[in-house]
C-alpha cells in the first residue's frame, strides 16, 4: 500500500512537471509587464517584426520560444506550457509593450508587419499612424534553451526610432546570451512563497530584459526628444537587415542627398553593395 501511495505521488509530481499547470504559481500581469522609467509621448506608432531565420524559413512556427530539456533531456516546446500557446512571438512582445506604455500613459498604435520584413518596410507600415514618434522593433533572434539546471536565452533585437516624417532618429542593437537567469527568478519567487511555472519564468525574464532595452538612456532619449540623430545611419544598410539590393541602393542615395554621408562614403558603400551580388 505504501509503495502504491509513493508511486501515485511520484506520478502526480511528474504530471505537474510535464504540464506545469495547477501545481505552480503563475506570474501576475504586473510581474510580467516591462516598466518604463520615463514619461513617453502620448501616442507612438509601433510595429514588431519577427525576423528570426528559423521562423522566416518555416523551420519553426511563429509561436516558437525555445525548448525545455528538463525531462530526461528530451526537448519539448515552450509553447506547450503557455495558456495562449498559439499566440505568435511578435504578438506576445506587442502585448507586453502595449501594456507597458499604457501604464505610463501612452497609447501605442500597433501595426502588424509580416515576418522577415525589412526595417524600411516596418517604417512604411507605421508611417501613416505617426503623430510624434514611431518605434520599430525587429527580433532577429529570441529563443530559450532550458537544459535542466542550466537555462540559456539567446537574443538579438533592433530598436529603431523615427520622427513624424518617418526619418530615422536613432537605432540600436541589443544582442547577447543570458545564462542561468532562471535561478534569480526562482529565488525571488521562493522569498515571496511562490514557485513559478516555466511559462511564468519566461514572462518574467522577458519583462526584465525588455525593461532594460526600452529604458536604455539613448533609446529613451530618442523616444522623448527630437535631439537624437543616428550618428552612423549607414549602419542600417548592413546585410543583416536583409533589404533588397534596390532598397539598399535607394537608401544609400537618400543618405547622401540628405548629407548624412559624403560622396566618397557613398561610392565606397555602393561598391560594397554591388560586390555582394
Amino acid at each position: 500500500m505504501l509503495i502504491k501511495t509513493k508511486l501515485v505521488v511520484l506520478i502526480v509530481l511528474l504530471f505537474c512537471l510535464i504540464n506545469l499547470s495547477g501545481c505552480l504559481t503563475k506570474a501576475t500581469i504586473k510581474e510580467s509587464t516591462p516598466l518604463l522609467t520615463y514619461v513617453p509621448p502620448k501616442t507612438i506608432a509601433f510595429t514588431v517584426i519577427d525576423n528570426r531565420k528559423y521562423v522566416v524559413s518555416g523551420d519553426k512556427k511563429d509561436n516558437f520560444e525555445g525548448f525545455n530539456r528538463a525531462l530526461y533531456g528530451i526537448p519539448t516546446s515552450f509553447a506547450n506550457v503557455r495558456e495562449n500557446s498559439n499566440l505568435s512571438y511578435s504578438d506576445r512582445i506587442e502585448e507586453l509593450f502595449i501594456r507597458s506604455f499604457s501604464n505610463a500613459g501612452s497609447n501605442l498604435i500597433a501595426t502588424k508587419s509580416k515576418k522577415g520584413s525589412s526595417i524600411d518596410t516596418g517604417i512604411k507600415n507605421i508611417k501613416q499612424n505617426i503623430q510624434f514618434k514611431g518605434l520599430v522593433i525587429r527580433v532577429n533572434d529570441s529563443k530559450i534553451d532550458a537544459g535542466g539546471v542550466q537555462w540559456q536565452y539567446f537574443y538579438d533585437y533592433d530598436f529603431v526610432v523615427v520622427n513624424k516624417f518617418g526619418e530615422i532618429l536613432f537605432n540600436k542593437n541589443f544582442k547577447g546570451r543570458d545564462v542561468d537567469f532562471q535561478r534569480a527568478i526562482f529565488q525571488e519567487g521562493n522569498a515571496q512563497g511562490k514557485s513559478y511555472d516555466y511559462g511564468s519564468i519566461l514572462s518574467i525574464h522577458y519583462k526584465n530584459k525588455l525593461s532594460k532595452f526600452i529604458n536604455d538612456k539613448e533609446l529613451s532619449g530618442a523616444i522623448t526628444s527630437d535631439k537624437y540623430i543616428v550618428s552612423k545611419p549607414e549602419k542600417l544598410l548592413s546585410q543583416k537587415y536583409n533589404n533588397s539590393i534596390e532598397e539598399r541602393l535607394s537608401n544609400l542615395q537618400s543618405l547622401k542627398s540628405k548629407g548624412f554621408i559624403t560622396e566618397s562614403e557613398f561610392k565606397k558603400k555602393k561598391k560594397e553593395i554591388l560586390d555582394s551580388l
